[in-house]
This record gives structure tokens, sequence and C-alpha cells, in this order.
């Protein structure tokens, strides 16, 4: 077998002597250390291989380069993290897709683990001991966590949360 380059650059290895050559891709050299990068955005590594559907011995044969990851997984694992599957197959370019929309939609922006837990907190204050569908009550902890983030005061975000509530 020997390797041939295709139009795109990329090389393949053939079987050029046989006359039903088949041609398998092999991936771009470093793809293990790409896959760690774009699992370590994503948290954990158990998070991580929950995205792709995928057990954790198989993401660390992906890492080590020992097997070839299925395309959906690395798929999965691109969108969760926010990372283009280009950068991770060649490692050209940047890692991270461009915005889709403007910064000032919350729904693109990274979470802000403190603004979190102080929504979560505020959340459960203004609840006391009345409890919310669940629907109702991650729309109440997502709706603190925006004012948060906005920069309105704790004191007013409180109150605005137990009028909710109520």
């Amino acid at each position: 077998m020997g390797k041939v380059k295709d139009k795109s650059g990329i090389y393949d290895e053939s079987d050029a002597a046989l006359p039903n050559r088949t041609l398998r891709p092999i991936p771009a050299r470093g793809i293990g250390r790409r896959i760690s990068e774009v699992a370590d955005l994503v948290g954990t590594r158990t998070s991580a291989y929950t995205v792709m559907g995928v057990s954790s011995a198989a993401l660390q044969r992906y890492i080590k380069e020992e097997n070839e990851p299925p395309f959906t997984a690395l798929a999965r694992l691109c969108a969760a993290a926010g990372a283009r599957l280009d950068w991770l197959a060649t490692g050209e370019g940047d890692m991270h897709e461009a915005p889709a929309s403007p910064a000032s939609d919350s729904a693109s922006q990274a979470v802000r683990h403190a603004e979190l837990t102080i929504a979560l907190q505020l959340a459960a204050e203004a609840l006391g001991e009345k409890e919310l569908p669940p629907g109702k009550h991650a729309e109440l902890v997502a709706l603190i966590y925006e004012l948060l983030v906005e920069g309105l005061p704790e004191a007013k975000v409180l109150r605005f949360a137990r009028a909710f509530a109520a």
C-alpha cells in the first residue's frame, strides 16, 4: 500500500496496484491532541464522552490515536464545544466557530458560573417552600441569570424573582 495525494491534498492509503483499489482516509497528524482540546472545552471527560455517545475507553483510544472516531461522535463533540469540525479534522484555521448571532444574544454566550450559582440561590430564596414545575423553575433561573449578567443588583433581581414565583 502506498500514500496517494487526492485533489484536496489529503493523503489516502490505497491499493494502487489492485484493479479494485480502495481509498481509506488517514487522519491528519495530531487529531488525538485536537480531540483532547475540544473535549476539555466541553468540561469533564465524562461530559465529553457522554456528548459523543461513546465510552470513556473509546474516547481515550481516539485521543491516543489508536482508533479512528466515527464522524457523528466528532460532530457531536464539536457542536457541544462550539469548535469547528474542519479544525478538528485538519488543525487548520481557528478552533472556534464564528458567532452566529450578535454577542448580546445570551444563548450564544458562555455560561458564567458565578452568576449561575447566584441565580440558583436567588431562585431557591424566592420560592421558599413553594415548588414550580421543572419548566417554570428553569424559566425562573434563566431569567434571574440574564438579569444578573446584565448587571442588575441582587436585591432587585430577588424582588423580581419573588414576584414571578407568586
